[in-house]
């Protein structure tokens, strides 16, 4: 397995782990001084990154649930009684409307 840290890194597994835990500042405390710059900014562009996407993925989510809830959440109303052709309401569908 290829990774894009592999050669720019001497342990990339370890890097990665650091920095997911939180070590930004160390992994920035043993670059090398020229790169330091680029590095704290790749650094930086990568958390931003993942941040909009989490934040995306959540809307989306949260979207997706209100729709959810709205859709599912509403009750049909109930039918009116029908008139027949006399304007007299028909007995059949005034009880099954009552029930």
């Amino acid at each position: 397995m290829t990774t894009p840290l592999r050669g720019k890194v001497t342990d990339p597994g370890g890097t990665a782990q650091t920095l997911s835990g939180g070590g930004a500042d160390s992994l920035l405390a043993h670059a090398p001084a020229a790169q330091r710059a680029g590095l704290d900014h790749t650094l930086h562009a990568a958390f931003a990154t993942g941040n909009n996407a989490l934040a995306l993925t959540a809307g989306a989510v949260a979207l997706a649930g209100a729709a959810l809830v709205l859709g599912l959440s509403r009750q049909s109303r109930p039918k009116s009684p029908t008139t027949t052709d006399e304007g007299t309401v028909d007995a059949r569908s005034a009880t099954a409307a009552i029930e």
